[in-house]
Formats: C-alpha cells, structure tokens, sequence
C-alpha cells in the first residue's frame, strides 16, 4: 500500500473512530455503559495498532528515500568527476602560460550567466576553472 492510500485509508479509519465515539456519548448525560466503554477501548487499541503500522511504513519509505538521495549525491559526484574538461595532453603548464588575474578576467568572461547558460560557456567556463585549481 503507497504511502498516499494509507494516508486516505488511515483518515477513514480516523472519521469512522469519531462517528463510533459520538455515538458511544449517550445524549440523556450520563456516562457510557461499561460494555461500552469496553468496546471502545478494544476499537482504540486497535486503531493505535493501525496508527503505528503506518508510522513504521512512512519511517521505512523515509529511511528508503534518505538512502536513495545518498546513492544520488554520489552518482552526481562522479559523474562530474567523470564529466570534467581537462587541459589536453599536449599542453603543459609552461605552454599554457596564462596569468592568474587574466585566468579570472576570461572565467567571467565565459560565465554561462552571461551566456544564455549555453553549452559552450558551461563547457569553457569548466575547462578554464580546471586551469584555475591545476596550478
């Protein structure tokens, strides 16, 4: 049963429970009779018994989607690990020769901000970055 359905399932059980109580209040004041007051107790029990159940499934789908965000956070690692642009092979860093002030002017210069967040600027914007912590 999805969370969504336990949720509705648990609400009628819940308006079903106030309807029982009402109808458990006699209207002439006085109080309910002790066989009454029995079957409510066993009726209560048992909804606390379902109200727990439920508890346990939403702790459990929590506990599912916590593990689930890890394994994502990790997967998003990776593949931006995966995904970076490194300096070509060829190129080392005395052939490379870029100051670190001019390095900072041409990453703002690259910004995706100022680009439409195109693939292009995502991509130089990336590679000159890559520049930038090689040194």
């Amino acid at each position: 049963m999805s969370s969504v359905q336990t949720k509705a399932h648990l609400q009628a059980y819940i308006d079903r429970l106030h309807v029982q109580l009402d109808e458990a209040r006699n209207e002439t004041g006085r109080p309910p009779t002790y066989r009454a007051m029995r079957e409510q107790i066993r009726s209560l029990t048992a909804a606390n018994e379902i109200v727990r159940q439920a508890a346990r499934v939403f702790e459990e789908e929590v506990a599912s989607l916590q593990l689930r965000i890890i394994g994502l956070k990790g997967d998003l690692v990776a593949a931006k690990a995966a995904s970076g642009i490194r300096k070509p092979a060829h190129l080392n860093d005395a052939e490379l020769n870029v100051k670190p002030d001019m390095l900072a002017r041409l990453i703002r210069l690259a910004h995706p901000d100022k680009h439409g967040n195109s693939q292009a600027s995502n991509e130089a914007t990336a590679w000159l970055l890559a520049q930038r912590t090689s040194r």
